[in-house]
């Protein structure tokens, strides 16, 4: 294997990988009629200049941009209230996580949230709350910039309770991304 060309797994998500995949971003958008999507990263990445070119790709073809970074290193409740309330607000129709465990946690949680709007905790997979993710969610796409965890095709999402700082485990199939730009910056 070698690292410029382009690869793709399938288990279960899809996965393109290796350098210029994130470039086939704004044409998969495209192909699946997506033109409002919200970024969901973290203040530090929106920073970077990949992040930034990441943008100005999506807007050259036509796409508008809405980026969420106001999330802290370890998620909390709020964050995902706020994310929310910026989907809401700006009428989006898709997720794109772009980040480390933060930012993809914070993403997929705001995936669910979406079309479920019951207090963010009852759906604690320890609680048996993943019987209550019945809902579509919107569609979810992630963009990993660290290695390790894998949460960029997890099913789950780790959220901490802003007063107690007790996680909580969101857990769904539904909370799958459809598909996984991974690309070297």
């Amino acid at each position: 294997m070698t690292f410029d060309k382009v690869y793709q797994y399938n288990f279960p998500t899809i996965i393109r990988f290796g350098a210029g995949a994130i470039k086939e971003l704004p044409d998969y958008l495209q192909k699946n009629g997506l033109k409002r999507p919200m970024i969901v990263t973290d203040s530090t990445i929106a920073a970077l200049p990949f992040f930034k070119a990441i943008v100005i790709d999506l807007q050259t073809k036509g796409i508008s941009v809405e980026v969420f970074s106001d999330i802290h290193k370890n998620p909390v409740k709020s964050d995902v209230y706020k994310g929310t309330e910026v989907w809401d607000n700006t009428s989006r129709d898709s997720i794109i996580g772009i980040g480390g465990g933060a930012a993809l946690d914070v993403a997929r949680a705001i995936v669910m949230r979406v079309n479920h709007r019951e207090d963010l905790f009852k759906y604690d997979d320890l609680i048996g709350g993943d019987i209550y993710v019945t809902n579509d969610v919107p569609h979810f796409i992630t963009v990993p910039t660290t290695a390790g965890t894998g949460s960029e095709v997890g099913r789950s999402a780790i959220i901490a309770d802003d007063e107690t700082h007790q996680k909580k485990i969101l857990f769904s199939p539904k909370l799958m991304a459809k598909i996984v730009f991974a690309t070297r910056h």
